[in-house]
């Protein structure tokens, strides 16, 4: 009969010792520093110079003028090159932390002393989790610092609809939830965001099993991305975009997409990786 307590202390010990080494992971501190960079960047050129429109003289100049909020100037707000570039990148942030791990275990021999501590089943459920987390974490964390720092200088006050500072229209997606509660709003944007990046970070993990290089693996969710891009717009769908429909400011219907690519990754990276990956001769 099967011990479900000291299995489950077996699943525990493995998934913490894997998410032990993503802290120690170079990448996953370089991930963290570009997205910083790119967030504080974003902040003093795009925020800061808005506070000037906060004084007494301005609304003295333009009384009609309504004053610059957090939820329309955000990095996840506007339509910035900031903006643009961060979500561009997204793909690659998401796998330097730890999704080329596996394929370091099995080329370094290193997954063999693993598995003959712990249970194999285990070790590729705990590789999966903690690259999902590690991957969803590095991408929306240059989002919180921007959203914290536009906090400190500019009000936090409801985007008043008729000042057209956002591109928001009756058809974009939770546009009613936008206006009314726009910190509600930008929680359910920012975990959309964790989750298809955690997704998109384990399509690394199985690819290890296809090639010999590197380089292949890192880039693979950036391709799967490019392919996706290029196959939405030779079909007319922008809003299948990941540019898009990750983006909170976008002013198109983009829940449809996001369920539906998110599910797809989820399902094809379980299915390599998990299910058929942890049977095959990986030693």
């Amino acid at each position: 009969m099967i011990d479900i307590r000291k299995e489950y202390k077996k699943m525990k010990r493995t998934f913490c010792f894997e998410i032990s080494r993503v802290f120690r992971c170079r990448g996953f501190l370089a991930a963290l520093v570009i997205g910083i960079a790119i967030a504080i960047g974003h902040w003093v050129q795009e925020v800061l110079p808005l506070t000037k429109s906060l004084s007494k003289q301005f609304y003295l100049e333009y009384p009609m003028l309504p004053p610059p909020d957090i939820w329309s100037y955000w990095i996840g707000g506007g339509n910035t090159g900031y903006s643009y570039f961060l979500f561009l990148i997204l793909p690659i942030l998401s796998v330097l932390p730890f999704a080329d791990s596996f394929f370091t275990d099995v080329k370094g021999h290193f997954i063999i002393e693993i598995c003959t501590r712990t249970n194999r089943k285990y070790y590729f459920l705990s590789k999966y989790l903690a690259t999902f987390l590690a991957g969803g974490m590095v991408s929306i964390c240059p989002f919180i610092l921007n959203l914290i720092l536009t906090a400190t200088v500019l009000p936090g006050m409801k985007t008043e609809a008729a000042a057209y500072t956002t591109l928001f229209v009756p058809k974009s997606s939770m546009e009613n939830l936008f206006f009314e509660h726009p910190l509600l709003y930008t929680a359910i944007s920012l975990e959309m965001i964790f989750i298809f990046c955690g997704c998109l970070a384990t399509i690394a993990l199985f690819v290890g099993f296809y090639t010999n290089y590197r380089f292949l693996v890192l880039v693979s969710p950036f391709l799967v991305v490019l392919f996706f891009s290029s196959l939405s717009l030779l079909l007319g769908k922008e809003s299948w975009q990941m540019s898009n429909f990750l983006h909170p400011g976008y002013n198109m219907p983009r829940i449809l997409p996001f369920i539906v690519l998110t599910l797809l990754l989820f399902l094809v990276s379980v299915y390599e990786f998990i299910i058929r990956g942890r049977k095959d001769d990986i030693y």
